[in-house]
């Protein structure tokens, strides 16, 4: 059962259910029984009720099936009027109701089948624009440019990575000690491997960087907690590859409060190896790379609102 209209309820149009068109529980009710253009069999309760509240602007209403199928349907309006639809027309089998000037009230739609015993899943439309199963186009719904590239779900092995690049900066000598902290480095972020593919298990290692980390060091000394952020004016991400073979990664420190991305590591003797990823493989991001032993710093506070 859903709630439709009003000013004071987010009015979805068009509206989407998927379900099943057929008897898929229970017995089956013969349609034509019902009166003229009443058809197939149908359930015996309804799949979808709908509580129509009135909006302003929409004099007319219409209801569809859309399955692979031959469907059909019936509506039962609040004031008990029984409509029924087969087909649109002989090329579209789907049914389409419509109904003008709706009452307000309590609509009712069975979903069957033209064969008794076909189960068709599909979408039931409940929409007050110019839409029929012949002109509903779900890709047209949210006509998006899709980089090819997203569709990529391989793994990565992590020997795709190039820690040992030559061209990796490093602190002076390749030693970072807590004298040289809090350090400092401009780097900029991005590439072309997904790090969301990575075969790794950390999930939150995503956006896209270079084989070769941005920044690399060691680390000796002993240290309760090591802190890592980067600081820019777009959403980066950031992943450490620690001496322990894990990866330690970050997108969001605050979540929608701060894009800046902020890690913290319990430091051991070894190599750390830093990559700084943007969200497009296309975008190549300037920023700012501290690495400090103060537990109480954080990076610059970046909201989806200085991205605008």
């Amino acid at each position: 059962t859903v709630s439709l209209g009003s000013e004071n309820l987010l009015h979805i149009d068009p509206l989407m259910i998927s379900m099943a068109g057929g008897v898929v529980e229970g017995y089956g009710f013969v349609a034509s029984n019902l009166g003229a253009g009443c058809t197939g069999t149908i359930p015996s309760r309804p799949d979808v009720a709908f509580n129509w509240q009135g909006y302003e602007g929409v004099d007319r209403l219409r209801v569809f099936f859309l399955s692979m199928g031959d469907p059909t349907m019936v509506l039962v309006t609040p004031s008990g009027e029984v409509l029924c639809n087969d087909d649109l027309n002989p090329l579209m089998l789907d049914p389409f109701i419509e109904i003008e000037n709706p009452e307000p009230g309590r609509y009712a739609v069975f979903v069957g089948n033209f064969e008794a015993n076909m189960v068709d899943a599909g979408f039931l439309v409940i929409t007050g624009q110019d839409y029929n199963p012949a002109t509903f186009d779900i890709a047209q719904l949210f006509p998006r440019n899709v980089d090819p590239r997203a569709a990529s779900t391989e793994l990565i092995s992590v020997d795709a990575l190039d820690p040992e690049n030559a061209s990796v900066l490093q602190p002076s000598g390749g030693t970072l000690m807590m004298s040289s902290l809090p350090l400092q480095q401009n780097l900029t972020a991005g590439g072309e491997l997904g790090f969301f593919n990575l075969d790794q298990p950390n999930h939150l290692c995503t956006g896209f960087i270079s084989a070769a980390p941005n920044f690399r060091f060691d680390w000796s000394e002993n240290l309760d907690e090591l802190i890592v952020f980067f600081e820019s004016a777009a959403d980066t991400t950031l992943g450490i590859l620690a001496p322990d073979g894990n990866f330690y990664c970050d997108d969001d420190y605050q979540g929608a409060d701060n894009l800046n991305p902020w890690v913290s590591l319990v430091p051991t003797s070894g190599t750390y190896y830093v990559w700084v990823g943007s969200f497009s493989p296309d975008e190549m991001v300037d920023g700012l790379l501290t690495i400090t032993d103060d537990t109480n710093a954080a990076p610059a506070v970046l909201t989806s609102d200085d991205l605008n």
